[in-house]
Protein backbone atom coordinates (compact mmCIF):
# COMPACT_ATOMS: atom_id res chain seq x y z
CA UNK A 1 0.00 0.00 0.00
CA UNK A 2 1.18 3.33 -0.65
CA UNK A 3 0.57 6.88 0.44
CA UNK A 4 0.46 10.04 -0.60
CA UNK A 5 0.35 13.12 1.25
CA UNK A 6 -2.45 14.88 1.41
CA UNK A 7 -2.13 19.17 1.90
CA UNK A 8 -4.42 20.18 4.42
CA UNK A 9 -7.81 22.22 3.57
CA UNK A 10 -7.64 24.95 3.70
CA UNK A 11 -10.03 27.59 5.60
CA UNK A 12 -12.01 29.98 3.25
CA UNK A 13 -12.74 33.35 4.51
CA UNK A 14 -16.60 32.58 4.49
CA UNK A 15 -15.48 29.76 7.16
CA UNK A 16 -13.29 32.02 9.28
CA UNK A 17 -16.20 35.08 9.61
CA UNK A 18 -18.53 32.21 10.07
CA UNK A 19 -16.58 30.76 12.89
CA UNK A 20 -15.99 33.89 14.62
CA UNK A 21 -19.47 35.35 14.25
CA UNK A 22 -20.56 32.21 16.31
CA UNK A 23 -17.30 32.47 19.42
CA UNK A 24 -18.67 36.20 19.56
CA UNK A 25 -20.78 36.72 23.01
CA UNK A 26 -23.70 38.72 23.14
CA UNK A 27 -23.42 41.94 25.35
CA UNK A 28 -26.24 44.80 26.41
CA UNK A 29 -23.62 47.39 26.64
CA UNK A 30 -23.32 48.48 22.69
CA UNK A 31 -20.54 51.00 21.52
CA UNK A 32 -22.89 51.93 18.72
CA UNK A 33 -21.92 51.91 15.03
CA UNK A 34 -21.68 54.55 12.56
CA UNK A 35 -24.90 54.16 11.45
CA UNK A 36 -25.56 56.98 9.06
CA UNK A 37 -22.88 58.40 10.47
CA UNK A 38 -22.35 62.40 8.66
CA UNK A 39 -18.46 62.78 9.62
CA UNK A 40 -17.91 58.92 8.69
CA UNK A 41 -16.06 58.55 11.13
CA UNK A 42 -16.62 56.50 14.86
CA UNK A 43 -19.79 56.71 16.60
CA UNK A 44 -19.95 59.54 19.20
CA UNK A 45 -22.27 57.27 20.81
CA UNK A 46 -21.87 54.71 23.36
CA UNK A 47 -25.19 53.28 24.72
CA UNK A 48 -26.25 51.27 27.76
CA UNK A 49 -29.83 49.37 27.12
CA UNK A 50 -31.52 48.18 30.49
CA UNK A 51 -34.69 47.03 29.77
CA UNK A 52 -37.42 46.97 33.06
CA UNK A 53 -40.39 44.89 33.49
CA UNK A 54 -43.49 46.95 34.33
CA UNK A 55 -45.64 45.90 36.53
CA UNK A 56 -49.75 46.39 35.45
CA UNK A 57 -48.60 47.86 32.07
CA UNK A 58 -49.82 46.30 29.51
CA UNK A 59 -47.06 45.92 27.71
CA UNK A 60 -44.26 44.00 30.26
CA UNK A 61 -41.16 46.12 29.56
CA UNK A 62 -39.69 49.48 29.08
CA UNK A 63 -36.08 50.17 28.13
CA UNK A 64 -33.80 52.79 29.41
CA UNK A 65 -30.97 53.99 27.64
CA UNK A 66 -28.13 55.64 29.48
CA UNK A 67 -25.83 57.32 26.16
CA UNK A 68 -22.82 58.63 26.87
CA UNK A 69 -21.20 61.17 24.09
CA UNK A 70 -17.41 61.08 23.29
CA UNK A 71 -15.08 62.87 21.68
CA UNK A 72 -14.33 66.73 21.26
CA UNK A 73 -16.79 68.93 23.86
CA UNK A 74 -19.83 70.37 21.63
CA UNK A 75 -20.63 74.29 21.98
CA UNK A 76 -24.35 73.53 21.92
CA UNK A 77 -24.97 69.92 22.32
CA UNK A 78 -28.61 68.80 21.54
CA UNK A 79 -30.21 65.40 21.12
CA UNK A 80 -33.00 64.39 19.09
CA UNK A 81 -34.95 61.28 19.74
CA UNK A 82 -37.17 59.99 17.16
CA UNK A 83 -39.46 56.94 17.82
CA UNK A 84 -39.77 53.75 15.26
CA UNK A 85 -43.45 54.12 15.56
CA UNK A 86 -44.79 57.61 16.75
CA UNK A 87 -48.19 56.04 18.03
CA UNK A 88 -46.88 53.04 20.30
CA UNK A 89 -43.48 55.06 21.84
CA UNK A 90 -43.09 57.72 24.20
CA UNK A 91 -40.26 59.31 26.48
CA UNK A 92 -41.04 58.50 29.73
CA UNK A 93 -38.45 59.79 32.76
CA UNK A 94 -35.26 61.12 31.88
CA UNK A 95 -32.36 62.84 33.04
CA UNK A 96 -32.01 66.60 34.72
CA UNK A 97 -29.58 67.30 32.59
CA UNK A 98 -31.80 67.02 29.07
CA UNK A 99 -33.98 70.58 29.16
CA UNK A 100 -36.64 70.04 26.51
CA UNK A 101 -36.90 72.62 23.06
CA UNK A 102 -39.45 70.92 20.81
CA UNK A 103 -41.56 67.93 20.08
CA UNK A 104 -43.95 66.36 21.80
CA UNK A 105 -42.14 63.21 23.57
CA UNK A 106 -43.96 60.55 21.18
CA UNK A 107 -45.56 61.77 18.07
CA UNK A 108 -42.84 63.67 16.74
CA UNK A 109 -39.11 64.21 16.93
CA UNK A 110 -38.06 66.14 20.16
CA UNK A 111 -35.17 67.80 20.88
CA UNK A 112 -33.07 68.45 24.15
CA UNK A 113 -30.10 70.19 24.78
CA UNK A 114 -28.03 68.43 26.99
CA UNK A 115 -25.42 69.63 29.50
CA UNK A 116 -22.63 67.76 29.97
CA UNK A 117 -21.39 64.54 28.15
CA UNK A 118 -24.20 61.54 29.32
CA UNK A 119 -27.89 61.30 29.83
CA UNK A 120 -30.45 59.00 30.06
CA UNK A 121 -33.74 58.35 29.16
CA UNK A 122 -37.34 56.13 29.66
CA UNK A 123 -38.98 54.75 26.23
CA UNK A 124 -42.51 53.04 26.96
CA UNK A 125 -43.17 51.01 24.41
CA UNK A 126 -47.33 50.55 23.97
CA UNK A 127 -47.83 47.74 21.56
CA UNK A 128 -44.70 45.14 21.67
CA UNK A 129 -41.78 44.77 23.72
CA UNK A 130 -39.91 45.47 20.48
CA UNK A 131 -38.82 48.46 18.93
CA UNK A 132 -36.28 51.74 18.44
CA UNK A 133 -35.67 54.83 18.21
CA UNK A 134 -33.41 57.06 16.48
CA UNK A 135 -31.11 59.46 18.02
CA UNK A 136 -29.14 62.91 16.30
CA UNK A 137 -26.35 64.81 17.74
CA UNK A 138 -26.23 67.99 16.61
CA UNK A 139 -23.97 71.11 17.39
CA UNK A 140 -26.81 73.81 17.52
CA UNK A 141 -28.63 73.12 13.93
CA UNK A 142 -25.21 71.36 12.74
CA UNK A 143 -25.99 67.68 12.30
CA UNK A 144 -23.24 65.86 13.64
CA UNK A 145 -24.30 61.98 13.75
CA UNK A 146 -27.78 60.20 12.97
CA UNK A 147 -27.60 56.71 15.19
CA UNK A 148 -30.36 54.18 15.04
CA UNK A 149 -30.84 52.60 18.09
CA UNK A 150 -32.54 48.75 18.30
CA UNK A 151 -33.92 47.47 21.24
CA UNK A 152 -32.75 44.59 22.95
CA UNK A 153 -35.91 42.12 23.87
CA UNK A 154 -33.52 39.25 24.45
CA UNK A 155 -32.37 41.20 27.57
CA UNK A 156 -33.86 39.69 31.20
CA UNK A 157 -36.56 42.25 32.36
CA UNK A 158 -35.02 44.05 35.58
CA UNK A 159 -37.32 44.83 38.72
CA UNK A 160 -38.11 48.58 38.03
CA UNK A 161 -36.38 50.63 40.19
CA UNK A 162 -38.08 53.97 39.62
CA UNK A 163 -36.54 56.81 39.06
Amino acid sequence: MTTSDVPAARATRRTLVRTAAWAVPAVSVVAAAPAFAVSGGTSRFVVQQTRYLVVGEPVPAEYRLDVTITGAPIADARIVWTPRTPTSQTIGLLSSNLTHVSGDYFSEPTMFIVSGTSFWFTDGLADSADGSCTLQLLDGTTLLETLVVTYDSSLAPQPYPGV
